[in-house]
C-alpha cells in the first residue's frame, strides 16, 4: 500500500500494463476521467460498452458479476469504476489487459488509448 498520496499519484504516473503474458509496456494515467464531466467522458462510455460487448466472446460467456479468465479473477463493478473515473491504479491494469486481450487495442496503442479514453 503507498505510503502518501505522491506515491500514490506516481503509481498512475507509471503503470505497468502486461500486453501478453510475458511483456509489459508503462504508460501514465495523466488525463484521468472525472465521471460524468467532460469530453472524455463520452469516448469512455463508449469504451465500456465496446468491452462489455467483447468479453462474452472472449470468456465464451456473459460475465457474472465476477469472472475468472486465464486463472485470473475480475470484478465487473472495477471495470465499470475505471470507465467512470473511479479505478484504481490496479483496476486500470486490469481493464487494460481485458482491452488488449479483447482486440480493442493493441500493445503499441495502450498510451493512446488510455489518454483518449480518459483512463
Amino acid at each position: 500500500m503507498p505510503s502518501d498520496a505522491a506515491e500514490y499519484v506516481s503509481r498512475y504516473l507509471r503503470l505497468q500494463v502486461w500486453y501478453d503474458k510475458q511483456s509489459t509496456t508503462t504508460i501514465q494515467v495523466k488525463n484521468y476521467l472525472q465521471s460524468g464531466k467532460g469530453p472524455q467522458s463520452a469516448n469512455a462510455n463508449i469504451a465500456y460498452q465496446k468491452l462489455q460487448g467483447a468479453l462474452p466472446k472472449l470468456l465464451g460467456k456473459n460475465p457474472g458479476n465476477t469472472f475468472e479468465f486465464e486463472e485470473e479473477n475480475y470484478v465487473t463493478s472495477s471495470l465499470w469504476r475505471v470507465y467512470n473515473g473511479k479505478g484504481s491504479p490496479s483496476e486500470i491494469q486490469d481493464a487494460l489487459y481485458l482491452a488488449l486481450l479483447c482486440g480493442l487495442v493493441d500493445g503499441k496503442g495502450v498510451q493512446t488509448y488510455a489518454d483518449a479514453e480518459g483512463l
